[in-house]
Formats: structure tokens, sequence, C-alpha cells
């Protein structure tokens, strides 16, 4: 049967864009044109559910006569608190652009980054994945492209500790997320806000019986369709029909050499793409808490693991998290609130970011008539012979005829990763000596200190032993931030006016240093000494990347 009808609000103005859903079954509904009218099929007797943000959901039986459907507003919606950088206020009461996602609304399956859990769940963000390397910050924006030549991504803020560099957090210790859309976000944290601002609220014990909460995901992934590559005897037909196509040109032309397809004696049939990634990357996470308290005192307590795969083989990204978060109410007008958490991030890397090294790239290039290792001998003419194997030394480039470096050497014979170590905490006191007043000092320090190295083995003969390639490199980056706020406010409510008033200072200061070197041409016999991290072990040394950055800043 057709089903008709209106939706309309509690004043009787009609709600486009509403919808109106079969229940049960998912996929089945419409939407109310610009006048709140609507059209459906359904079967007779049929119950609808019509649904639109910000009011209650309501059902009623189809039928055939004419539906008016009146919706009303989600008083405890508008009602919910939600941060707004110095403070909570509640939706009813804010007129700037803000978005609010709770964690434990959303479930996550096996993805590890919560705060690509934004995608979808607010409008306006934009979250997309720069590239398929485990653990890689995805790029995140806000409202649209916000400058020409600075940075386009937002600022965060975790537990009023602001950060420009993207938060290792475990996700089950969020509580909920904000983000400061508009030039609201300007006017309370500065021009480095002119991108947005992602609030990040972690949770926090609560009175009661103590609570044991444990979250696991496992998952896997594969790639569902890859770019199919052709066989030796396909590869073979294709470049004898170029080389074909040439000597033709050559001919009509009358000038020019003409070719002759060369084919190694034995061809192998080697899939190089097999060789270098996983048919299944496995990913996952596991968290374990304990919460409770008292009226006096409450406590939250975590670990947690979050851990993935790569498509391509040694790549992974593994996180281990710890984070506590204690309440003491002092006295009945001052309590302390400590928040303290650690991270480690350990990145394991190939060569991907360089455009002649990627191994990908490689191994979709190489010939599949070679395999990646070949057994060396000499004939009775004195002339070396490289058999396909699949063991044994490494075929190169600059020797063995491969189209670009061996992939598969590229792998198994560099050691590439980067560990990323994280501490935050704070101390703060809430102070409300009168109803309504609050006064809020805290102090907060935040550290990161991520070591980047790279390092070949003597294996790695086309680029351990020459100059140029930077058979051993590391990178030091290290820095420290300070902030020491001030707040008081005071909210109170006359008649139907409801109002708050703030005030505040913050100071906070920043330093960065970065130092980093590089060293190659370990034909000295000192090649080992890389296995130690010994720059100075090489022939060659190379400067990094070194700087030094700092500055303060203090605010009303």
């Amino acid at each position: 049967m057709t089903v008709s009808g209106a939706v309309v609000d509690e004043t009787g103005a009609p709600v486009p864009g509403a919808a109106v859903m079969l229940k049960g079954t998912p996929g089945v509904g419409t939407v109310s044109d610009n006048d709140g009218n609507f059209t459906l099929t359904v079967p007779e007797g049929s119950v609808l559910e019509v649904s639109f943000f910000g009011y209650v959901t309501e059902e009623f039986t189809a039928s055939g006569s004419f539906a008016t459907i009146t919706i009303r507003e989600d008083n405890q919606l508008l009602e919910e608190v939600v941060v707004v950088g110095y403070g909570t206020a509640s939706k009813r009461l804010v007129s700037s652009s803000i978005g609010s996602v709770k964690m434990d609304e959303i479930d996550r399956g096996a993805e590890v980054d919560p705060v690509k859990s934004l995608q979808g769940r607010v409008t306006g963000v934009s979250v997309t994945s720069p590239s398929g390397i485990p653990g890689e910050t995805p790029n995140i924006i806000v409202r649209g492209v916000s400058s020409i030549s600075g940075s386009s991504s937002p600022l965060y803020v975790v537990d009023g500790i602001p950060a420009e560099s993207y938060p290792n957090i475990n996700a089950n210790d969020i509580e909920r997320m904000e983000v400061l859309k508009d030039a609201s976000a300007t006017a309370i944290y500065g021009s480095r806000a002119n991108a947005g601002v992602i609030l990040i609220t972690t949770k926090s014990g609560k009175s009661g019986k103590t609570k044991v909460d444990v979250d696991s995901h496992f998952g896997v992934a594969r790639v569902a369709h890859d770019i199919p590559m052709a066989n030796t005897a396909q590869y073979i037909d294709v470049m004898q029909a170029a080389v074909d196509n040439w000597n033709v040109y050559v001919a009509e032309k009358g000038s020019g050499s003409l070719k002759e397809l060369y084919v190694p004696d034995n061809p192998a049939d080697f899939d190089w793409i097999g060789a270098i990634s996983r048919s299944w990357a496995k990913r996952g996470s596991f968290t374990a808490g304990i919460s409770g308290g008292s009226e006096s005192t409450t406590f939250y307590l975590s670990a947690g693991y979050d851990g993935q795969e790569g498509y391509l083989d040694k790549t992974a990204f593994n996180k281990y998290t710890l984070r506590t978060r204690i309440g003491h109410k002092i006295a009945p007008w001052i309590a302390l609130n400590v928040n303290i958490a650690g991270a480690y991030a350990r990145y394991d890397m190939t060569e991907e970011t360089d455009g002649s090294l990627k191994v990908l790239r490689a191994a979709r290039e190489e010939q599949p008539w070679y395999t990646p290792f070949c057994e060396r001998s000499i004939d009775v003419y004195g002339r070396e012979i490289r058999a396909n194997a699949l063991s044994g030394d490494y075929r190169t480039m600059s020797v063995d005829g491969l189209v670009r470096h061996n992939p598969v050497m590229c792998i198994q014979e560099e050691d590439y990763y980067n560990n990323k170590y994280q501490l935050s905490g704070t101390v703060s006191f809430d102070i409300t000596p009168i109803k309504g007043l609050k006064y809020t000092p805290s102090l907060s320090g935040y550290t990161i200190y991520d070591n980047s190295v790279k390092k070949l083995t003597e294996l790695n003969t086309e680029r351990g032993y020459k100059d140029g390639w930077h058979a051993l490199s590391v990178q030091k980056n290290n820095s420290l931030r300070w902030v020491f706020d001030n707040v008081v406010s005071y909210n109170s409510e006359w008649d139907r006016l409801t109002y708050n008033i703030m005030a505040g200072h913050s100071f906070e200061k920043y330093e960065y240093d970065t130092f980093g070197a590089s060293s190659d041409n370990y034909a000295n016999a000192a090649y080992p000494s890389s296995s130690f991290n010994l720059i100075t072990s090489g022939t060659n040394i190379y400067p990094g990347s070194i700087g030094y950055n700092a500055y303060a800043l203090e605010s009303y």
C-alpha cells in the first residue's frame, strides 16, 4: 500500500528532510520534501519511524488515510553539556558551531585511530588517509582548507593541553570529542586555531562500586582488488610486440637500428608483489581499565595496546598506553585533580617516501623472468653466469640487470623504524568558595621524544658500500610544553536569564629541538658498527635535520 503524509513540528511548521523509515528494515524509506510531505510504499499494517536530528523519534502504523506526524524537540539532547574551550556549557546555550561525538556510542570495529571516528559524524569535518602506511597520521580538515601557505591541520587539546601534533591516545580512554569549527575557536586559542580545534576529554572515575572494563577488537584486512601483473609468458608477448613495432617503424623510416628482445636462459616466473606483501594483515586492540571511588575520592586507571600490520612485509604499527586519573575532594569547597598519561609507539616502515626507492613501485616494474636471488658461477669461456635461485646472493640493479633496486633486498636487509614516547600530566584544583563561583588553577606538562633510525645490513650491497645512499641515519626530536592556566567563572540564573562570566589567564612555554645525521660507505670493514648506530664508523658523514625552536605565549 502507498502511505502519504506530512511531518510537522510542535508549532505546525513543516519539517523538510525528516527520515521516514520502515521499522526493522534498513534501507526502506524516504525523506520529507520542502513542505514536509512524503510518500512511501510499504506492506499494510507496517510500523514507520519518523526521525530528525534534534527531535524525538516518533512511530505510527501505516494506513490508507493521510497521516500528519508531529515530532517534538529532544530536550535531553539540548541540555547535553559540551566542552567549549576553558569550560563547559549546555547545548541550548551555545550559539557557535560545535560538533560532539561520544566514544561509547561508536562501534569502532578494529580501527585503532580514535580521531578517524569523526568522519561522517561531525558535519564539516573531512578525514582522509594520506597512505596505507600503518599508524600514518590522517589528514583532518575542518570546514575546508583555511590557509594557502600555512597548515590546515586543526589544533588538538587533550584535557586542556594544546598540541599542534597528532595525539597518540587510546580510543577507550576518550569520553568525548568536540570540534570547534568557527571563529570562536580563534577567539579562545588564537591564530593557531584558525583551522579549527579538536577538544578531547578523557574518562574519569565516578563514585560508586569499582568497575572493571575490558575491551578487545581483532580484525584482518587484505587488498580487495590489486593491479593484475603479467606472468613471464604474457610479459614476453607484450615486449616482443613492442620490439616488432619498433622494427617495423625502423624499416619504414629507413634509419635506425633493429632491436632484438633479450630473454634470459631458463627464465623464472616470479611474483614480485607476492614476495614483499602479506596476504592478510592483522589489526586489533586490547584495553583493560578499572574505575570507581567514594564521595570524596574517585579514580580511573587503564592500560591499552593497539596494533596494525601493513600490506607490505615488515611494516607495522604498535602502540602501548597507560593513563591514570584521580580526583580527591580535600574539603567541601576544594577538589584536587591529577591526570597522568604515557604512550609508546613503534612504527616499522619501508622505503615508501623516497621516489626512487619505493619498494611497491619497484616490485611492479621488475621483470617476472628474474628472481630476487641468483647463483653466480663462471662458464668455460670465463663469463659470469647468474642463474635464478630462491636463495643465495641478491640480484642487483647495477650488476644483474634488474630494472630497479631489488625490492626484496630493500625490505629484508633494512631496519627502518621510529620509536615515539609521549608523557603528559596535569595537576589542577577546583575551588568553589560560593555557589556559582569557581576558580580553577592548573599546571600541565607535555613532552614528546621520537627517535627515527634507518640502517642497512652488510647484505645490501647495492647501497651499503656506496656513497650517497646513507646506509645509516638517525634523527632525534624532542619537544616540551608547559601550560599554566588560571580560570575564574561565575554561573547563575535570574528569572529566565542564564548567564556565565569567565575570566582567565594562560601562560604557555614550548621548546623543540631536533638533531640528525647519516653516514655511508662502510667498505672499510667497519660495517657491523652500523648495528650499534655508530654514525662515525662510516667514511662519509652527512648532517640531517638540525634545529631549535622555542616560544612563550601569554594570553588573557
